[in-house]
């Protein structure tokens, strides 16, 4: 294997990996989105708070931070 096919390998790996978290990004922040705008919006959020609607930029940024919030360093025992 010469360095060509070695860097189309890695390129390749690169496309595909950003491929998938891209993917992952939309798979989790569209329900995110739909779930507060159609569920929690109309009613709890906007009488209470006043809060419009949630755009995908700030829904895929509500499920980084809630991902993040959300995990645990707790070993389990089984």
């Amino acid at each position: 294997m010469n360095t060509a096919e070695k860097l189309g390998t890695v390129v390749g790996a690169t496309i595909a990996v950003c491929t998938m978290l891209l993917l992952i990004a939309i798979l989790s922040a569209y329900p995110m989105m739909w779930i507060v705008n159609y569920l929690f919006a109309p009613s709890f959020l906007v009488a209470v708070f006043g809060v419009a609607k949630l755009n995908f930029w700030r829904a895929l940024a509500l499920c980084f931070i809630t991902g993040f919030f959300a995990r645990t360093n707790t070993p389990s025992k089984k």
